[in-house]
């Protein structure tokens, strides 16, 4: 993997029109070699020059023509999309994302091979994460998987200074630890006090 980055360029495509970044990364993939196609975000392109009368029939026919392109040019491409789930209201925000809350998930659950989401919730009132201030812990969850298990939950770490992703390690349990005991220990301590301290009441006034 390291030799495939060292040898690899990153180009950038700046439009948000299908059909010239399917034609300049098809451009791309004959005189230089493309190994992977990114495009940020499916919100983002523009929807008027493609077929159809509403929005997920617009959609459908991007994730289909990606799809025929990926298959024709054998060159991986990962469509990035939005969460919609703070517009179902705050009962459905606290709840781990799923396909649903995708932007268009009926067409990208049928013709995508993977369905990858990232939650964070640490961001979210009112989660453990939340009240003990870790933002960095990420679950990468597996919402689908043509040729594997799906519904499945991988635990990561938030490498902002990096902006990547990474597994944890044991220091990362150890530094969460360290935070939330010392009210724990703080708080056994106040109760063996006042414990301490009821016991010589009683015996005093015996």
């Amino acid at each position: 993997a390291d030799r495939i980055y060292a040898k690899t360029k990153t180009r950038y495509f700046r439009s948000t029109d299908l059909h010239t970044i399917l034609r300049a990364a098809t451009r791309m993939k004959r005189r230089e070699g493309l190994v992977l196609l990114v495009i940020d975000y499916l919100g983002r392109l523009d929807l008027s020059r493609v077929k159809g009368d509403k929005t997920h029939e617009q959609i459908g026919h991007v994730t289909r023509r990606l799809k025929d392109w990926a298959d024709e040019n054998e060159v991986p491409v990962i469509l990035l999309s939005q969460v919609g789930r703070a517009e179902k209201g705050m009962h459905n925000a606290k709840r781990r994302p799923t396909i649903d809350d995708l932007y268009g998930s009926s067409a990208i659950e049928a013709d995508a091979n993977n369905v990858l989401l990232l939650h964070r919730p640490g961001l979210i009132e009112g989660t453990p994460e939340w009240k003990s201030k870790d933002t960095r812990k990420t679950e990468l969850i597996v919402a689908k998987q043509r040729s594997g298990p799906s519904h499945e939950v991988i635990n990561l770490v938030a490498q902002f200074e990096f902006a990547r992703f990474r597994e944890p390690v044991p220091e990362d349990r150890e530094h969460q630890e360290s935070e939330t005991p010392k009210k724990s220990r703080q708080g056994s301590l106040l109760g063996d006090e006042h414990a301490g301290a009821k016991r010589n009441a009683e015996e005093q006034s015996r």
